[in-house]
């Protein structure tokens, strides 16, 4: 039903690939695969050394390989050799498969993210209902904070003077793809080829995965909704 992913590359792999690293401990019911996509790695002897100790338990996607079948899935014009690729293929990637294999919904965690709780049946549950039911909900998140949540979404509602309303959820325009939740065949039909400066993004990242997003929602009636109950933590390795 969900698959669970992250990214790996040079400076985080060691971290990542660890036995108490969250995303080996998360359990749930709802997530049918755990994913590896591997960007740009080095030190590759290291690398396969740790992977075949734990290749058992998670699958390794290598983004170099199917880039481009993934891109052009979706109908975007990014390259190799772009400042943004490494900052977005791999998302591209994990929605690709998903839609190969037949699995209906991504779960996307950043490698250096980590969920402020393993129970998360409910935020993937809640998730998947209203992506099914909301055309205009393209994905889901939830806070990067850990203090006043109410105060975050109603900060983030206010950046586009956004009416919309749900129990659960807050919505806003702007994208992160920090943590995400979304049904990769509500993607086919997005713009990912909007790169104009519609709301500021971090220079280094160029046209990225979330600022191709973010122009997509500005300029349609789309929503990234955000879940009112969980938080997450980040540190950049």
């Amino acid at each position: 039903m969900i698959i669970l992913t992250t990214t790996l590359y040079e400076k985080n792999f060691r971290q990542v690939l660890n036995p108490d690293n969250w995303f080996f401990k998360v359990k749930s019911p709802l997530i049918s695969k755990k994913l590896f996509i591997v960007n740009n790695i080095n030190s590759k002897e290291e690398f396969d050394s740790i992977k075949n100790q734990i290749q058992d338990k998670v699958e390794f996607v290598y983004s170099d390989d199917i880039w481009k079948e993934a891109v052009s899935t979706f109908n975007c014009d990014l390259h190799q050799g772009e400042i943004s690729y490494w900052y977005s293929i791999q998302y591209f990637c994990a929605l690709h498969i998903a839609l190969q294999e037949k699995i209906k919904y991504v779960f996307n965690v950043g490698s250096d993210c980590k969920m402020s709780d393993l129970e998360i049946d409910d935020y993937l549950r809640d998730s998947a209902f209203i992506l099914d039911k909301d055309p205009s909900v393209l994905l889901t998140t939830i806070p990067w904070s850990d203090e006043d949540f109410d105060e975050t979404g109603q900060h983030e509602q206010n950046i586009y003077n956004i009416e919309k309303r749900h129990d659960l959820f807050w919505f806003s325009k702007v994208v992160s793809d920090q943590v995400f939740f979304s049904s990769p065949e509500k993607f086919l039909n997005t713009n990912f080829n909007i790169k104009s400066d519609l709301h500021p993004f971090p220079g280094y990242g160029g046209n990225s995965f979330e600022k191709r997003l973010c122009n997509h929602l500005i300029t349609s009636d789309s929503y990234r909704a955000i879940y009112k109950k969980y938080s997450y933590f980040h540190k950049s390795f």
